[in-house]
Parts: structure tokens; C-alpha cells; sequence
């Protein structure tokens, strides 16, 4: 799981320095989350804490996700 500086930039400005969940600027004093896939290690993206923590609460599944959605609407 570890990333150069040269993918991290890249994946930056891939993501056009916006968060890959909500599309919120990614915030300069408080530095994104790299969040990768748990099961694979591949990197996913780069996310705001907030969207990092509200993952981490779902503990990454997609099953409880769909359920939050479900309960949302």
C-alpha cells in the first residue's frame, strides 16, 4: 500500500484535488486519505476525512452501505 510522491501528485490531479466520494476541494491543512481497497491493497482514490470516516463506520461494505442508503430513502 505504500505510494511515491509522483502517484500520490498524479492521482491528485487526476481527481482534479477534489474528493472521489463527495467532490468537495481536498482540504491543504489537513492532508487527504489515500484509501485503498482492503482486499486488494490497490489504491481506490483520494478522499476528505469525512467521506474516510464515513466509510470506516460501514467498515467498508458494501452491504452495510446499501442498507444506510436503504434507510436513508
Amino acid at each position: 500500500m505504500k505510494m511515491t510522491q509522483e502517484e500520490y501528485d498524479a492521482l491528485l490531479k487526476e481527481g482534479q484535488g477534489l474528493c472521489a466520494i463527495c467532490d468537495r476541494p481536498l482540504e491543504h491543512r489537513q492532508p487527504p486519505y489515500v484509501h485503498p481497497s482492503y482486499a486488494t491493497g490497490q489504491i481506490r482514490g483520494l478522499l476528505c476525512k469525512d467521506c474516510t470516516m464515513g466509510l470506516e463506520a460501514f467498515q467498508d461494505s458494501p452491504l452495510r452501505l446499501a442498507k444506510g442508503i436503504k434507510y436513508l430513502t
